[in-house]
């Protein structure tokens, strides 16, 4: 399956959640993390957005988002947390990735290699631009300690099979993180019903604003912070939250997935239409 993926760093910011953002610039920019009035006033609305990022990705009361800066230090987290989580002083040594990823992934993990002695397998793509499941079993070892695969390539648009990759990770009883940014907004994405112990997404892929992304937790599993100071987000991401950001984040997911499928199918007739005029050519 191929859709047209927007590549575009500034993809603008839509009205309505510029319209919902704005009092949080301008009147109540309390700190939600204080005791005092100023900062409760915030509670509601992040309330609102939490939930409503939430349903946008089918995660479950019992999983865990966290809010970040972007998803590159989503990436980085859990790249560099599952490393000292569970490689630093056990048995298991090694990633799966791909050659096409983000390069926040790509770079993590030759940084993991050449400091922390990671061994890394970077998988390529079949003639489709795709990595199949079957591919990525015949690498996992009993060493493999994470499977880290984008769902939807930012470069050419194509959709890797994130379903059955998750299917071979519980199987092998690998930990799976994908890269989201690409897909969240832009098709469906329900990681309840996959296997995913964690998905990284950014708000301004799908028309929300820039300098605010999230990673999904699965279960709530331990994962050690990569930021360390006060008790913000359980003290699972420590600093200030970006109210506005959050509040535009939550506003724009919850546009961007309504009636998904319709858009969906009107940008597969720009799509269609681009690739027969290139055809042409």
């Amino acid at each position: 399956m191929q859709v047209y993926l927007d590549n575009n760093a500034t993809t603008k910011l839509d009205p309505k959640v510029l319209e919902a953002m704005m009092p949080y610039f301008t009147d109540m920019y309390g700190n939600p993390n204080s005791l005092h009035k100023f900062g409760t006033l915030t509670h509601p609305a992040l309330r609102k957005a939490i939930d409503q990022v939430y349903t946008g990705i089918g995660a479950n009361d019992n999983d865990d988002i966290v809010f970040t800066s972007c998803a590159t230090e989503s990436n980085n987290w859990v790249l560099k947390s599952v490393w000292a989580d569970l490689m630093q002083h056990g048995d298991k040594n090694h990633i799966v990735t791909t050659e096409v990823e983000h390069p926040s992934i790509l770079s993590t993990c030759k940084y993991l290699e050449e400091e922390c002695g990671v061994k890394v397998t970077y998988l390529p793509v079949n003639e489709e631009g795709i990595v199949e499941a079957h591919t990525v079993k015949s690498f996992i070892t009993d060493r493999t300690a994470l499977v880290s695969i984008m769902w939807a390539n930012n470069e050419t648009g194509m959709i890797f099979p994130m379903k059955e990759i998750s299917d071979v990770c519980k199987d092998k009883g690998v930990l799976l993180h994908t890269d989201g940014v690409q897909a969240v907004g832009k098709i469906p994405v329900n990681v309840s019903q996959m296997d995913i112990a964690f998905m990284s997404f950014s708000a301004h892929k799908f028309h929300g604003p820039k300098g605010v992304g999230a990673l999904y937790i699965k279960h709530s599993r331990k994962l050690t912070p990569l930021l360390h100071g006060g008790d913000q987000m359980g003290g699972r991401r420590s600093g200030t939250l970006n109210v506005p950001g959050i509040i535009g984040m939550g506003e724009a997911l919850e546009i961007a997935t309504t009636d998904i499928e319709t858009k969906m199918a009107s940008i597969a007739k720009l799509r269609n239409r681009i690739e027969d005029e290139l055809l042409k050519l």
